[in-house]
């Protein structure tokens, strides 16, 4: 996102609150790369049952947002959402030290500021607070970090060319493990004793390490090994010379008090969702007890015992953790109505302060409390991820009937009412940051900021739409070089405007609209980059009727069906599955040049398997969305019986199964498509009245049957294959044709002429019938309630829904 662009600025509801905080830090979403840690004066060991209650997020040099619980000096902990978007989750998470943070501080090092961290786990980190870069990560103990010093030599003092520029950080049980940081490594580690370090000095070839106990250690720096050791009397006098320089003293008074060096953990968001999910007792992952009923019958059970943070362990009630999480960030409201909806979901909203966190001028992490009321009149950025993580958390209360309404009016409330509970100052959602989660692997992210989208862009403004729109165009791939088009900012921009463009597509002009298409249409074709075709396969999916008018629309569909069949073998699944519900939609929004691409498609094929890969696409379809092929059966029918083709054969072997697996669905699926297993004959009734009979054995057609003036509804062989019954609910008759076999057959009374011949058939019988409403029905409702039997060799039974007729043949 460029600096300065973020909604809040152009949003009309947001213009008064930005003057009132222009002279906060402003922030680029792309630059937070967030460490998360909780906050409290006491450390403690972290319990998720006792400390679940209030969220921390530190950024170490912009703006943040963060929720404190106000008894935080008592409970000593607090958990941690952990919530980015999934194509910046690989770089973000080098820079996240996962954890209890057991410290943290800020030094400095030629004029640049640096952030060192430590966790209860032994795991220590450093970053460069200008920019939130991860130095580097060190695994050095088996006991919490408890301290550390920095070494550097300056104008009084000169640290060992060995060490300079190094940190000492110190174990709880006293071990000492030096890092660089400038390369990042780690140097070594001197062993400990059972009593804590006092103190650490160095002269330009040695260590010296006082402990507690009264015991001292010197090391030489080189080597690391042991030159003696002595008791604090001798230890004082050898610190009187003038070659040793202490660099670390336990309980060094420069340490604030009120420095955020306590218990923390990363709490994954899209984890919780997932296992909470899996608990559910009709999940085919519960690990309930399997006598538990298969549909819900109440609220979530709370009485589980909770023993792990992160969310693995069998024995956690995930709706617990939820609850907690909603009640701190639902909290920032003063509104009756919400409050008893949160009620109804037992959620109790604690009493908190919000705030911002940085660094002071000292260098040490500090919090400026403000009031409760601006907790959602910060920034446009931080509003959004705190609403995506509010829906999120109450999705999870719509999977039980009892909760399901009440979580369902949380949710309306906070994407349609909360600007109004909050007031002129509210600043809106960021849809940058919104559209960011657009294509999120989790569904339930993904649905939580698909409709928060969807909700704040229809309250936009056209002026403020427009606004957003250029200040983004310039980054769209069509109008950038193909080196800067794999830059994220590119990719945001083109998602961003498409999806503003298929919902607002009349207010941008056509050279935004075609810049968009073109961008779909290359994004389409980047088999190197699966979330461009991701991206560009979504765009398709929602927006086909507006792309089609800008760009080649049957190259776009023919991609499309490249990405759907998996011309390319590295194609993952997740995008295949993407691009073939991509096609139910085109084929929904223009059935007529689906249809020729795929019939040009099948028999125009470069190979074989590509062939059978558009086959089994259609096979798709048919199972999906068989009403989008109603009206062309017949064109259908011929094209799949054509690649059948005995003259080629080496193309009907290798096309043959699927394409028998294709009639077979066809047959299944429509009850004006029949097939006679013997006689190897396939009937197909058109919308002219006809009924079209083709030979697999040799891929002809035999017979044109025009027995009706109106659609054929349905058809059927008798099980000798010498009679073909053909049915028309718009005429309310019946007709039989004669279609005997073998060369006798052809001059048998009511036997139908051959293709080709100037003779004209002529139907053996005709029944007209009367069943009143019975027979106006719906296509779909064809495809389910018309069926055919035949209960004895020459009677054939027609079944519409209750209603049964029988007809002699």
């Amino acid at each position: 996102m460029p600096n300065g662009s973020s909604l809040s600025s152009a949003h009309p509801v947001a213009r008064a609150a930005s003057r009132r905080m222009s002279r906060m830090p402003r922030f680029s979403i792309r630059r937070l790369r967030p460490m998360w840690i909780g906050s409290s004066r006491r450390p403690r060991s972290w319990t998720l049952e006792s400390s679940l209650s209030g969220t921390v997020r530190l950024t170490l040099r912009h703006i943040a947002d963060f929720v404190f619980d106000a008894g935080l000096a008592d409970t000593g902990a607090v958990a941690v959402l952990s919530l980015s978007a999934d194509n910046a989750h690989s770089a973000s998470i080098k820079s996240e030290l996962l954890g209890a943070i057991t410290l943290l501080d800020v030094v400095e090092l030629a004029g640049r500021q640096v952030v060192i961290a430590g966790t209860a786990s032994g795991n220590a980190a450093a970053w460069n607070l200008s920019d939130c870069d991860c130095l580097g990560r060190w695994t050095l103990f088996a006991s919490p970090v408890k301290d550390f010093a920095f070494i550097s030599t300056s104008e009084t003092v000169h640290a060992p060319p060995a060490l300079n520029g190094s940190v000492a950080f110190i174990s709880a049980n006293s071990p000492v493990a030096f890092v660089s940081l400038f390369p990042p490594r780690h140097l070594f580690t001197l062993p400990g004793t059972r009593s804590a370090v006092e103190l650490i000095a160095l002269s330009q070839t040695e260590i010296l390490v006082l402990y507690e106990q009264g015991l001292a250690r010197v090391c030489d720096i080189a080597s690391r090994e042991l030159r003696r050791s002595m008791d604090r009397r001798t230890t004082e006098s050898v610190l009187a010379e003038d070659v040793w320089s202490t660099w670390f003293r336990a309980k060094r008074s420069e340490r604030s008090n009120n420095a955020p060096i306590a218990d923390a953990i990363t709490l994954d968001l899209r984890q919780l969702l997932d296992n909470a999910a899996r608990s559910l007792p009709w999940s085919t992952h519960s690990k309930q007890d399997t006598e538990a009923k298969e549909t819900p019958d109440g609220p979530p059970n709370l009485s589980k015992d909770v023993s792990d943070a992160n969310g693995t362990s069998g024995s956690i009630d995930h709706y617990r953790i939820a609850r907690r999480l909603l009640a701190t960030l639902a909290a920032p409201v003063n509104d009756l109505g919400l409050k008893d909806i949160l009620k109804d979901l037992e959620i109790e909203t604690l009493p908190v302060i919000v705030g911002v966190c940085g660094a002071d001028i000292d260098g040490h992490a500090m919090i400026n409390a403000i009031r409760l009321d601006e907790a959602w009149c910060i920034s446009s950025n931080l509003t959004a991820h705190r609403l995506l993580q509010l829906v999120c958390l109450l999705r999870l209360f719509l999977n039980y009937p009892d909760l399901e309404r009440v979580a369902s009016e949380a949710i309306v409330y906070y994407a349609s009412c909360l600007a109004g509970a909050v007031g002129p100052s509210f600043v809106p959602p960021s849809l940058e940051v919104l559209g960011s989660f657009w294509l999120d692997k989790n569904a339930e992210v993904q649905q939580a900021a698909r409709s928060l989208f969807g909700t704040y862009l229809a309250s936009m403004e056209d002026e403020d739409i427009l606004a957003l729109v250029e200040s983004w165009r310039n980054h769209l791939p069509a109008e950038r070089s193909s080196v800067a088009s794999l830059h994220r900012q590119t990719d945001h921009a083109f998602l961003l405007i498409g999806l503003v463009a298929i919902d607002r597509y009349s207010l941008l002009s056509s050279t935004i609209l075609k810049d968009v298409a073109s961008s779909i249409a290359a994004y389409l074709e980047d088999e190197e980059h699966p979330y461009h075709q991701a991206m560009a396969t979504e765009l398709c999916s929602r927006g086909f009727a507006v792309w089609q008018n800008y760009v080649d629309a049957m190259a776009l569909v023919r991609n499309l069906f490249a990405i759907a069949i998996g011309r390319n073998p590295s194609t993952p699944g997740d995008l295949r599955i993407l691009a073939r519900n991509a096609t139910l939609h085109v084929a929904s929004s223009n059935t007529p040049l689906f249809m020729t691409t795929l019939i040009f498609d099948i028999l125009n094929a470069p190979t074989a398997q590509a062939r059978n890969a558009t086959l089994k696409l259609l096979g798709f379809v048919i199972r999906k969305k068989p009403l989008i092929l109603y009206s062309n059966l017949p064109r259908l029918v011929e094209t799949v019986v054509k690649s059948l083709d005995p003259k080629i054969s080496s193309l009907r072997e290798t096309v043959q199964q699927t394409a028998t697996f294709i009639l077979n669905e066809l047959v299944r699926t429509f009850p004006s498509v029949a097939f006679h297993g013997s006689s190897q004959r396939l009937a197909v009734g058109t919308h002219e009245g006809a009924a079209i009979v083709y030979d697999l054995r040799t891929a002809t057609r035999l017979y044109v049957l025009e027995g009706h003036k109106h659609p054929v509804t349905a058809l059927s062989w008798s099980p000798d294959g010498h009679r073909l019954v053909t049915v028309s609910f718009e005429e309310n008759r019946v007709v039989v044709w004669r279609v005997s076999g073998g060369i006798f057959g052809m001059f048998m009374s009511g036997a139908p002429a051959r293709q080709g011949s100037s003779s004209s058939a002529t139907p053996y019988k005709t029944y007209d019938f009367h069943v009143g409403d019975e027979s106006l029905m719906t296509l779909a409702a064809t495809l389910e309630w018309v069926v055919f039997d035949w209960p004895a060799e020459r009677t054939v039974r027609l079944q519409l829904r209750e209603t049964a007729l029988n007809f002699g043949v």
